[in-house]
């Protein structure tokens, strides 16, 4: 069992192959169902404790809609990874892409190298956006 972040910066709870988002927070315990629920209209759901530590119950399987896929799981992982590193680092964007998925045995999930690199690139602005000093001086520089 492993939590990581969806695309929406919420938490993706990975467990057996597949992935779940939060449906609700009781009490008690939270609630996750199968991140394929909308699409493929899958049944699984699954309970874990408040801390997130311990899995307490699996109410449905998925074996009608889909079967476990552990790539799609570890591309997730993965993409997950890079969009930290862009955030902490001042690393290339190609450069972080090439060195995670290096790590991945099989890449046919993993979306175009186009589109990870402007996600990374957006997620680094998004962390230290331009001062407006600094682009009033760039654009004075091109007049120069």
């Amino acid at each position: 069992m492993e939590i990581i972040n969806s695309n929406k910066n919420n938490n993706k709870l990975c467990y057996e192959g597949y992935m779940y988002v939060r449906k609700h927070t009781g009490k008690s315990r939270i609630a996750w169902r199968c991140s394929k629920a909308t699409m493929l209209k899958c049944p699984g759901t699954i309970y874990t404790n408040i801390e997130k530590s311990k899995i307490l119950e699996i109410e449905t399987s998925h074996i009608i809609t889909h079967r476990p896929n552990t790539n799609e799981v570890k591309v997730s992982k993965c993409y997950n990874e890079m969009k930290i590193q862009a955030k902490t680092t001042k690393t290339n964007p190609a450069h972080i892409f090439g060195e995670c998925v290096a790590k991945l045995d099989d890449k046919s999930q993993m979306p175009p190298e186009k589109i990870v690199k402007r996600t990374l690139r957006n997620q680094r602005t998004k962390n230290n956006p331009l001062d407006s000093d600094e682009i009033v001086g760039k654009s004075l520089k091109k007049y120069d």
